[in-house]
């Protein structure tokens, strides 16, 4: 499996975090909920539950209020987007000239992924109070969600303009700049924020963030330590500690933040994530599994846990529930193109010839220069009985190899093709090859070509020779040993 390629991936890992983990505009939603709470029962003496019996029509209008806050703040910590919109376009009917009831439905909206309606709610508390920073922020809420970065800096901007300290708007504008990779600028506005408030989350953790992006750990640390401090319930400062903590050699102590980060924050599918790939590294693969697994069971579209089980259970010798895992995989992120490889490797070590063949045609369409895709699909229709194919496809893919620089890659196409037992020439330059890679690779293919051939015993000859090479990071090797085992089975 190619865990050196994840790294390309993970530069998802913003928006992930941004859009699908820490979702802003939930957060954000909750927190005004709770504001409006809070506010609403200022004034009076300590207030008792509503009994939930009496009728509104009882009720005093603060009673309502509170009423009405509480259910508000119970439908969106249950996730039901649709009654809290239906409930606050209610109460903004009630009293349109409550603005923070305009501003949290714009949050709604957004966490419901309505942005037009968002954009709209938010306009609408703009144009009731212009100069108000947390109408115009709801403004910057919607446009970081929408994907229009010029459309959010101009929002930014007009927060700024009347509120130029404002430590939500200097974050933002320090994640816009981070989205664009100008770090520098990223540091620093979220420096700015946190200088203005110094207890901002979102400053704190965009700072901690860059500082480790720009390779200084050491500073990157003492900034999440402050933000662990201010927020000790945050799940989010715990975990970008924890990494911070990693790149530091301090083992313990990240894995401590990143199990802290899963109490405190169980649902959040990246925290599984992120522990599984702790605990792999440490050669803890129970407890590596059980976090992939539980990830996967908490956000089932999401591709890169199954990518992390996939390579664990392929290296395990589970050929079978690997391969449904690498499945999942292209139907949730096409792009992620080694899982087709995967696939063609793991039929293949099955037996399963028509599905190998398929997986690395899949693959060498989105990698055309890796000949040995193609070569292994030849091979693959030829194991699967269906030889006009493989003749086909050998002659399709020998038209696109240059003799003069593949000179090796076309002997073996062409010798698939033919299938005239001319391996002289092959024979000859194999042992001349310098690299140790391809040279295991052609030995392999030897050994497979006299196994389509009818002469199992010699291609076993190859296929001993290419395994013995130990050329472990190439996938013919994980090839050549179940073949092997194939030919000659333990008694």
């Amino acid at each position: 499996m190619h865990f050196d390629n994840l790294p390309e991936l993970e530069r998802t890992e913003n928006q992930m975090r941004g859009n699908r983990i820490f979702p802003a505009a939930f957060r954000t939603a909750i927190l005004l909920a709770a504001i409006l709470l809070a506010a609403s029962c200022v004034g009076g003496p300590e207030r008792a539950p509503v009994p939930e019996k009496v009728p509104d029509s009882a009720l005093s209008p603060r009673e309502r209020e509170i009423r009405s806050m509480e259910s508000l703040s119970d439908l969106l910590s249950k996730g039901d987007f649709t009654a809290a919109e239906s409930r606050l376009r209610a109460l903004i009917a009630e009293d349109p000239g409550k603005n923070e009831y305009r501003i949290l439905l714009s949050s709604v909206l957004v966490s419901a992924g309505k942005v037009p309606e968002a954009r709209a709610a938010a306009a609408e508390a703009v144009s009731a109070a212009p100069a108000d920073p947390g109408a115009l922020m709801a403004v910057v809420q919607v446009e970081r969600y929408s994907g229009d970065d010029k459309a959010l800096r101009a929002a930014l901007d007009k927060v700024l303009a009347v509120d130029p300290a404002n430590a939500e708007a200097l974050a933002a504008y320090g994640d816009s700049w981070y989205a664009g990779k100008n770090y520098t600028k990223a540091e620093e506005l979220y420096r700015k924020s946190v200088a203005s408030d110094p207890q901002n989350l979102s400053g704190l953790l965009g700072l901690g963030r860059t500082l480790l992006r720009r390779d200084k750990p050491a500073d990157a640390e003492l900034v999440l330590n402050q933000a662990v401090q201010s927020h000790p319930a945050s799940s989010q400062a715990r975990a970008d500690r924890s990494r911070v903590l990693y790149r530091r050699g301090k083992y313990a102590e990240s894995l401590s933040d990143l199990d802290e980060a899963v109490r405190l924050d169980p649902a959040v599918a990246w925290y599984r994530i992120e522990r599984g790939r702790f605990r792999m590294d440490m050669g803890r693969l129970d407890e590596a599994r059980a976090d992939f697994d539980e990830a996967i069971r908490l956000d089932p579209d999401y591709f890169l846990p199954y990518v992390y089980r996939a390579g664990m259970l392929e290296q395990a010798g589970r050929d079978e529930e690997s391969r449904a895992d690498y499945r999942r995989i292209t139907a949730l992120y096409p792009d992620y193109w080694y899982a087709f490889e995967s696939i063609g490797v793991t039929s293949f070590r099955l037996g399963d010839f028509p599905a190998a063949r398929e997986g690395f045609e899949k693959a060498l369409s989105y990698s055309p220069g890796r000949m040995e895709y193609g070569i292994l699909a030849v091979i693959s229709a030829y194991r699967a009985g269906q030889d006009a194919e493989g003749k086909a496809l050998a002659a399709r893919y020998l038209a696109r190899v240059s003799r003069e620089t593949q000179n090796l890659h076309w002997l073996i196409l062409r010798l698939l093709q033919d299938r005239n037992d001319a391996v002289s020439e092959l024979e000859t330059k194999i042992p001349a090859e310098r690299s140790l890679d391809t040279r295991a690779e052609m030995l392999f293919y030897l050994g497979q070509y006299w196994m389509i051939q009818g002469k199992a015993s010699l291609g076993a000859r190859y296929l001993l020779l290419a395994k013995d090479m130990g050329r472990e990071g190439i996938l013919e090797h994980r090839l050549a040993e179940k073949e092997l085992e194939r030919i000659s089975p333990n008694p």
